[in-house]
């Protein structure tokens, strides 16, 4: 049986590891994002890739394969693919098939839950989606400015 000591300790290195993000509007990661669209995942898998965490050596990354459901801000990555660490980073998400994302991309192919990537929910009368509804409604009205 563990003792309290090891309980305590392993806590702890969950929480350290645990994402730790800025605070940043929805308008401020539009603004500093190179693309931002929404994205229907069709297929999710293992690869191995250079990541920003790891420019110089590939390492087991997630790549996903999706379709566009709709364009807010420059251009998705020709390739119908996105990137993501794996969890042995502690902002990394996992890309999900047949779940739909608003992704920011900020120079690169990889998302990250700081740079203002996350699932949605566009399709529903709950307070998520309607919360989903406002977000998307403000991003569009910052693509005329």
């Amino acid at each position: 049986m563990a003792s309290l000591a090891t309980v305590v300790l392993s806590a702890n290195l969950i929480f350290a590891m645990a994402c730790s993000c800025m605070r940043v509007s929805d308008e401020e990661l539009f603004a500093q994002a190179s693309s931002v669209f929404i994205a229907h995942i069709v297929r999710s898998e293992e690869a191995m890739s250079l990541s920003p965490h790891s420019p110089d050596k590939p390492e087991t990354i997630i790549e996903a394969s999706f379709t566009i459901v709709e364009i807010l801000k420059g251009q998705p990555p020709a390739g119908g693919k996105v990137k993501s660490e794996t969890w042995g980073w502690s902002c990394a998400m996992t890309l999900y098939p047949a779940v739909d994302y608003l992704i920011f991309l900020h120079g690169n192919d990889f998302i990250h839950a700081c740079g203002g990537s996350r699932p949605i929910i566009l399709h529903g009368a709950d307070e998520v989606t309607t919360k989903t509804r406002k977000l998307l409604e403000g991003l569009r009205a910052l693509q005329t400015k």
